[in-house]
């Protein structure tokens, strides 16, 4: 069995990755702000902070034969600038390679599709896909992720350390307690989405993410970068879907891009106007999904032997898990 340290564990694929390995024997570390009472209970070994501390990533690192490298800041909005996103992004990275290199330990790292499979007309990304810096230079999360993936590229292959660069779509599934993804879903159920917006997403189970995240430790190519995707669609499809699996009926009003980004826009200011905040009516959230993130995961097919689950099972075991626990989500 091997010891890894998870950064950021405490996330919706964190957690889920985190148990997949303790299941699995595994010894797992887990440095990450919060903290996870379940986890903790079941033997995972906590270290509470960020790993910009030096002292801290040294002592949770101590040993260990790979590093996953979660950590992120998943909040899709202009409102603060570039630069907190930028500091966890980028320099965190490159803490976290330089630990690596130290240890001589392998690192699979967390990235985004949104790094290389962005784009305005539905158009499906393999990994020769270019940077879309120009694309996404209004979107911080999105911007510090191609920054930090291609810094983390670089200096891999410099000092010769085994990255695997790790890119998902959207994650569905049980346990998004953060609601990093599934506020989609609960506010689907609770007919809170006004509109169907004019873009497309790719939909993946975070437990078949999970699953190929560990199979990436030992049989990613170094320096690779895989798409980890399973099912391509529009938005109007993805709440067609949710609405038969569910009975909520989906929101008929269609808006094209322009006035959809104009009523966001309004909203959001509104809100600040009201010292009230909602991150579902962020003009950046809008503009995302007036957009494309359409993959093709050849790659991890054939590497990684990728073979993700239907999207109806995913959806279904998503609202199971979203109204069962609606009352708690609600209050966040």
């Amino acid at each position: 069995m091997a010891r890894y340290l998870i950064t950021g564990g405490t996330g919706f694929l964190g957690v889920t990755l985190a148990r997949r390995l303790l299941d699995a024997g595994h010894e797992v570390r887990v440095i990450a702000r919060g903290r996870n009472a379940a986890l903790i209970q079941r033997g995972a070994l906590w270290t509470q902070g960020s790993i910009l501390d030096p002292a801290l990533l040294n002592a949770a690192s101590l040993d260990v034969d790979g590093i996953f490298h979660l950590a992120g800041r998943v909040d899709h909005t202009r409102r603060h600038g570039f630069e907190d996103f930028r500091e966890l992004h980028v320099h965190g990275t490159r803490a976290i390679l330089e630990r690596a290199s130290e240890l001589g330990a392998r690192v699979v790292y967390a990235s985004t599709c949104g790094t290389v499979a962005v784009s305005r007309e539905p158009e499906i990304f393999g990994e020769r896909a270019t940077y879309k810096d120009d694309l996404t230079a209004g979107w911080p999360y999105y911007l510090t992720k191609i920054e930090a993936e291609r810094m983390a590229l670089e200096l891999a292959a410099r000092d010769g350390i085994e990255l695997v660069v790790m890119r998902p779509a959207l994650l569905l599934g049980p346990d998004d307690w953060h609601l990093s993804s599934s506020r989609t879903v609960l506010d689907f159920l609770d007919r809170k989405i006004p509109f169907v917006p004019p873009g497309g997403v790719n939909v993946v189970d975070v437990r078949d993410c999970a699953e190929v995240f560990e199979t990436a430790m030992t049989r990613g190519a170094p320096l690779s970068t895989y798409l980890i995707g399973a099912t391509n669609l529009t938005l109007a499809e993805l709440f067609a879907r949710l609405a038969t699996l569910s009975g909520v009926a989906p929101p008929r009003l269609k808006l094209p891009t322009p006035l959809a980004r104009l009523g966001a826009g309004l909203g959001a200011r509104l809100m600040d106007l009201a010292g009230r905040q909602d991150p579902g009516l962020d003009p950046v959230v809008v503009e995302l999904a007036a957009h494309f993130w359409y993959v093709d995961d050849a790659a991890a097919r054939a590497d990684l032997g990728w073979r993700p689950r239907a999207l109806d099972d995913t959806l279904r075991d998503s609202i199971a898990w979203v109204r069962a626990n609606r009352e708690v989500l609600r209050a966040r």
